[in-house]
């Protein structure tokens, strides 16, 4: 969803019954995959685009791959990561799964858009190497209208009294 819109992008992840019961004489995937898009004021959606896993049948690795294809979508839309340079090439990443990081804020905003440090990954990705990322990005590329805070204190398990916000002089105390 962005600020300025009534619309909502879902994915929506479902096994393959055709696949589960084993009465496929072809080869069909174990899973599919839909980006709905949802206007939330009239209520009516597109199918904007379908996927399929060969593999993903338990609710483990469902979740893993839907959370994978929201992160690719939002990645797409921010033109971050591999869909900042503008590369033909990036167009072949639709479903690569990339990954995340926010135990800081605004420290290396720069990279994840930045098209030499991506080109080159997109380029050896392209050709079949298993080259990986270069970086993880960083959730405050993917949510630049949300002031984000450091998740140091969630990753060490340390009870948060007070939050401050980056971008502005609002704090929530808590106790």
């Amino acid at each position: 969803a962005s600020p300025d819109s009534f619309t909502l992008v879902l994915v929506v992840v479902f096994s393959n019954k055709e696949k589960q019961m084993h009465q496929a004489k072809r080869k069909v995937p174990s899973a599919l995959g839909v980006y709905v898009e949802l206007n939330t004021i009239n209520q009516s959606y597109d199918e904007l685009r379908w996927m399929q896993h060969p593999s993903a049948s338990d609710a483990a690795s469902m979740k893993q791959w839907c959370d994978a294809l929201a992160l690719n979508w939002r990645m797409r839309k921010c033109r971050v990561g591999p869909f900042c340079t503008g590369h033909k090439g990036s167009q072949q990443l639709q479903t690569w799964v990339g990954s995340t990081h926010e135990v800081n804020t605004n420290e290396d905003l720069d990279d994840d858009v930045n098209a030499e440090l991506w080109t080159e990954f997109i380029d050896q990705r392209n050709k079949g190497g298993k080259i990986s990322s270069p970086k993880d990005i960083s959730a405050s590329s993917l949510y630049r209208h949300s002031d984000v805070v450091t998740n140091r204190a969630v990753h060490n398990a340390i009870p948060v009294k007070r939050i401050s916000c980056r971008d502005s002089p609002i704090e929530l105390i808590y106790g």
